[in-house]
């Protein structure tokens, strides 16, 4: 996560692929989140010790897919059906890894913000790593790396035992589950990551290049991403049990409101500092959005289809939000500018606050 949300844009770009298409390859990352997590959760809804067998076999194949990048770009549309390939099993492994996590601290009493905070450490080391690293010169080992780390994340899941299974989460008597599958409730929270994600289009898609506009270098690149996952960690570390006593409403329009915030005054702003600011909205846009929302959707989804619902939900948001977001920013970037995407998704993210009025 750590190296492709920041630079694979970058990478693209060093192929000297154009914003349209950059656009549409980074949205194929997208477009696999609608697809591969509901056939992942109900794949392991059914077979609830399948998890570590899954998770391994899928990083290897995405590392089998991701490593001949390089010698594909002669042949655009091999090169999209291996983004394609590497991001279906990428984005299938996600929900099912993040539900594994929320029923796994659920069972032995551990707050799942916390532990789900050792991922933005990770993808710190990643990003600051790759930031001093990877150049005009050495971008073309970016396929590698990733092919690398897949291959490490394929070994570490095979240390998942057959007891760390998705079992139904308990009914606790202070926080009812509500048994109807599909309420009002998870519909509204469905939109809602879809808004959310939606509105992340821009950042996702043209950050870096952005930044790079703007004359910084890929060293503070990397230091600008990083600062939002520090402030993502903070929040995760300390926020996440503060966060889910809230009402889900309040909290979520809280997110959306700092979202769009975040949003207008990046797209507004050259100014380092002001970014840096900024970029400390991410432990509202991302970090305490995905608390509520996962905790959520785990209280009121049915128990029996825990890991498909949270499939669905990463389907909407990071899958259809994502795509749409990352293709609409592309089309205004191309015929605009990127500072008009990121008003754009100030807007999407009204529409957040909209949804969650009352």
């Amino acid at each position: 996560m750590g190296l492709m949300l920041p630079f694979f844009p970058v990478y693209l770009a060093a192929l000297n692929m154009n914003a349209m298409t950059i656009g549409f390859m980074v949205g194929l990352l997208s477009a696999a989140r609608m697809l591969a997590p509901p056939l992942f959760g109900h794949f392991l809804d059914q077979r609830k010790h399948a998890a570590a067998g899954v998770l391994s076999l899928a990083a290897c194949l995405a590392a089998i897919a991701f490593l001949p990048l390089n010698h594909a770009v002669p042949w655009l549309p091999l090169f999209a059906l291996l983004v394609l390939l590497f991001s279906m099993l990428w984005a299938g492994m996600l929900p099912a890894a993040d539900g594994l996590t929320l029923v796994i601290a659920e069972q032995q009493g551990s707050d799942y913000s916390r532990i789900r905070a050792w991922g933005s450490l990770g993808f710190i080391a990643s990003s600051m790593l790759a930031g001093f690293w990877l150049k005009e010169s050495t971008m073309h080992y970016f396929p590698w790396i990733i092919a690398f780390l897949m291959f490490l994340l394929a070994i570490s899941s095979s240390a998942f035992r057959p007891s760390m299974s998705f079992a139904p989460i308990a009914d606790k008597p202070d926080r009812p589950i509500l048994k109807k599958p599909w309420s009002q409730a998870l519909r509204r929270l469905m939109l809602g990551g879809l808004l959310m994600q939606c509105s992340h289009g821009a950042y996702y898609g043209f950050f870096s290049l952005y930044l790079i506009e703007l004359g910084f270098s890929n060293q503070t690149i990397g230091i600008l991403w990083v600062v939002g996952v520090v402030a993502e960690i903070v929040l995760m570390a300390y926020g996440g049990k503060w966060l889910q006593k809230l009402p889900l409403s309040v909290c979520l329009r809280a997110c959306f409101l700092l979202a769009a915030l975040r949003w207008l005054g990046i797209g507004m702003v050259e100014d380092y500092w002001l970014l840096f600011v900024f970029q400390l909205l991410h432990a509202a846009s991302f970090a305490a959005f995905h608390i509520a929302s996962v905790t959520g959707i785990a209280r009121i989804a049915p128990a029996s289809q825990q890991v498909s619902t949270q499939g669905w939900f990463a389907a909407m948001g990071f899958g259809l939000g994502g795509m749409l977001g990352i293709v609409l920013a592309g089309w205004v970037v191309n015929i605009m500018h990127i500072q008009m995407a990121f008003l754009l998704s100030s807007l999407i993210a009204l529409a957040g606050v909209y949804l969650y009025r009352k």
